[in-house]
């Protein structure tokens, strides 16, 4: 059984997008701003290991499997690659030396 020996990528989504809110949480009740902005870093982080993820499972015959189409846009809840551009997007703005 494939699923018995590979984790669902579904899964995978879920859990690097609760440990990267999970972080941001944390980073708006920090009372450090070094601390807080560590915490968005971190968070930017676990998103960027799920695009990782999810890069690596858009193989044959699955390419461009989650690329942007007129229903999955920008800000539509389906776009899985929405919470890394936007975290990214706030982090270049709050922080544009990175």
């Amino acid at each position: 059984m494939i699923w018995a020996t590979r984790p669902c990528i579904l899964s995978l989504r879920g859990e690097g997008q609760t440990n990267a809110a999970i972080l941001l949480v944390q980073a708006v009740d920090e009372p450090n701003d070094a601390k807080a902005r560590g915490l968005c870093f971190a968070a930017r982080d676990e998103l960027k290991r799920l695009e990782d993820d999810l890069r690596r499972a858009e193989r044959p015959p699955f390419e461009d499997w989650y690329r942007k189409t007129w229903i999955r846009n920008d800000n539509s809840p389906s776009n899985v690659h929405r919470s890394y551009e936007h975290v990214q997007a706030f982090l270049q703005g709050a922080f544009p030396q990175n």
